[in-house]
């Protein structure tokens, strides 16, 4: 196999160089592929008998017609030109048309065609070019990927090619740099006479496609799209003021919208609703209830609209509650308020003296309460405007003394509890001081016991009890560790850190390391690369190769049932199906897990499963529906519908149906009523 794949990639290149394929522009020379030396490799080990002239049989070869790619072998795209058609995509090594040019094309071929890298294929010249666009995605035709939307004036937005010159333009066209609609400025294949925009047709792929593209300038656009009879003129209109009659006047996308912030329907009066009807006009309804201003003045209130006419409401009452304020009425604006003087009571017995300011009580003078006594609330009494002083308990507090704590009030009296200034260290003297609180000295040279069982001749150290080490301990094993146990004085066993390196003295085992406190490595590998032996290791560390008769496998996930009936491990094909049109469906030889990959041209006929839709299309690997059924047969006495299921249904309308202007349905005929 790697024989033959050595020998293939240098037949592709060496082809290569024979077509000529430097630059990615330039029409290559047809290369036949009957003209090709078969006697050169008809000793190469090719798979399945495969020989290149099989590459270019039809159907499913390179440059053979087809609609999809899955109409195409050897793992090659379907391209789609705009002549309508689509051809297997095929190196430019084959042999190009007059109406192909040679670019990259990103191909994931399978195994057994194998295409060097940086391969130039053959696609359409003109790419999509011409063809009405809204965005620059609509224009990435087969090998154009830079292909730009480009707003031709007032005439529509339409696609070009990425160029360098002239000379990689069709006649008519010619290569500028142009502005295109949203990837800035880009130098194109664009159609233009001297110097003007010349006008772009349809292509056969974009009156089937309908596409379409915005046309005119300003705010009054239209659209234009492709048909049988070609690209459809542009309808547009010029802006206006909007009027209440159901069309968009202005051009703003909007229909009877109000302009400058005032309705389109406005008689100017109060009683009445106004609406916009659409093409109906203006509509004015009686607004009973609706409130109004009978009188203009903003001492009256509730005026409403009763029988067509604004009835003035009762007057309203001044009066805002706040004895340092006056109140009065005024007509234009209603109540009016000023501020009052003098002495005033703002209902609190706690404070004196209060005056009006500003419109408020306020200034009075606020009663303190203070025994100063840490155990004891001071409060003026609301009601009474009196001090009151209750004692209290629970409260946190201060007695002033060093050596108490946790100091609380009871009824009244602060009292600590005495501070505990043991610090559970026997190697020192614990005592308290008014002045300083708790003290701890150092009682060194005292005997004294560190409660740790593997140290002897314990004594007071600068207030720390300190032992000398008294038992040794040594591990037992390679993974093992031994240290002296504190408490008892027995030596214990521990296990080395996992990952720790030793020897488990097994020839055929590699890598030694402690795991939980044991010794292992990882058995040794043997493999002579052949999946029909069951390979081993012996006690001194060689490797032997046993024979298997049946199964093994070929390292494909994408086979199964590998045996060795023939010498080698092979399998049968793994199949991957998902039943939708819209997908490509492949195994993938790494995990044997299905790929239903979106097909790459959007466009491709499918079948939605509704009957009530047709021209039904791939989109983003979906099956969209198409336009909707027409079931109307222009007869008013059969009323005519469509099911999902059946398609087009017609129901007779029963005799006397109104049918017209004065005409009613008899036997199926739209008749004069009688």
């Amino acid at each position: 196999m790697a024989r033959w794949l050595v020998q293939s990639v240098a037949l592709w290149l060496a082809l290569f160089a024979a077509a000529g394929c430097s630059d990615n522009t330039t029409t290559q020379p047809k290369i036949d592929i009957a003209t090709i030396d078969v006697g050169d490799v008809a000793s190469y080990d090719l798979p399945d008998a495969i020989t290149p002239g099989d590459l270019q049989v039809c159907p499913g070869g390179l440059g053979c017609a087809c609609e999809a790619d899955e109409d195409c072998s050897w793992g090659v795209p379907c391209l789609r030109s705009q002549d309508g058609t689509g051809r297997c995509a095929k190196p430019c090594a084959f042999g190009c048309g007059e109406a192909d040019t040679c670019r990259p094309l990103e191909v994931a071929t399978a195994d057994q065609l194998p295409i060097p890298a940086g391969d130039q294929w053959c696609v359409p010249k003109n790419g999509f070019q011409c063809d009405p666009c809204t965005t620059s995605d609509d224009c990435a035709a087969p090998g154009f990927a830079a292909a730009a939307c480009i707003q031709h004036g007032a005439e529509g937005r339409f696609c070009g090619i990425p160029c360098q010159g002239n000379s990689d333009c069709a006649e008519g066209s010619v290569c500028e740099e142009v502005t295109s609609v949203d990837r800035g400025v880009v130098r194109q294949c664009v159609r233009k006479a001297a110097g003007t925009w010349a006008a772009c047709g349809c292509s056969v792929r974009a009156v089937a496609d309908a596409l379409s593209t915005s046309c005119g300038l300003g705010a009054c656009t239209a659209s234009r799209s492709c048909g049988e009879s070609g690209l459809s003129a542009c309808e547009t209109k010029t802006a206006g003021d909007e009027v209440c009659n159901g069309q968009d006047d202005d051009c703003d996308g909007e229909t009877d919208e109000p302009t400058a912030g005032k309705l389109l329907c406005d008689d100017g009066k109060p009683c009445t609703t106004d609406s916009c009807a659409g093409a109906s006009g203006c509509a004015y309804a009686s607004a009973e209830g609706q409130p109004c201003d009978a009188d203009g003045s903003a001492c009256t209130e509730n005026d409403a609209c009763v029988g067509g006419l604004c009835v003035a409401g009762k007057a309203i009452v001044c009066d805002d509650g706040n004895p340092c304020t006056t109140e009065t009425c005024d007509k234009q604006k209603g109540c009016q308020t000023s501020f009052g003087s003098g002495p005033c009571d703002d209902a609190e017995p706690c404070t004196k003296g209060e005056t009006c300011k500003e419109g408020k009580c306020q200034g009075g003078t606020w009663t303190l309460c203070n025994d100063n006594q840490p155990c004891t609330d001071d409060l003026c009494d609301p009601t009474t405007g009196d001090c009151q002083f209750q004692p209290t308990s629970g409260g946190p507090c201060n007695d002033g003394s060093t050596c108490t704590t946790e100091d609380v009030c009871a009824v009244g009296l602060c009292a600590g509890v005495t501070v505990d200034c043991d610090d559970g260290d026997g190697c020192t003297a614990d005592t308290c001081a008014e002045v300083g609180g708790c003290t701890h000295l150092p009682k060194d040279g005292t005997a004294c016991d560190d409660n740790n069982a593997c140290t002897g001749d314990d004594a007071c150290v600068s207030g720390s009890c300190v032992g000398s080490p008294s038992v040794l301990c040594e591990g037992p094993g390679p993974c093992l560790t031994s240290t002296c146990n504190p408490t008892s004085g027995v030596c214990v066993s521990a296990a080395k850190p996992n990952g720790s390196l030793c020897s488990d003295g097994d020839q055929c085992s590699q890598n030694d390391t402690c795991a939980g406190g044991l010794c292992s490595g990882t058995p040794r590998v043997c493999n002579d690369g052949n999946a029909c032996t069951v390979d081993s290791c012996t006690p001194l560390g060689g490797c032997v190769s046993t024979p298997i008769a049946d199964a093994c496998s070929d390292g494909n996930a994408c086979t199964e049932d590998d045996n060795c009936g023939t010498g080698s491990c092979k399998g049968t094909a793994r199949t991957c199906d998902d039943t939708n049109p819209c997908t490509t469906d492949n195994c993938s030889p790494a995990d044997g897990s299905c790929l239903f990959n979106l097909l790459s041209l959007d466009g491709t006929a499918c079948d939605d499963g509704n009957a009530c839709t047709t021209g039904d299309q791939c989109v983003v690997g979906t099956c969209t529906p198409g336009q909707p059924v027409d079931c109307e047969d222009g007869d008013p006495c059969i009323a005519n519908a469509c099911d999902p299921a059946e398609g087009c249904t017609s129901t007779t309308q029963p005799d006397g149906t109104p049918c017209g202007a004065g005409k009613t349905c008899k036997q199926l005929q739209c008749v004069d009523s009688v």
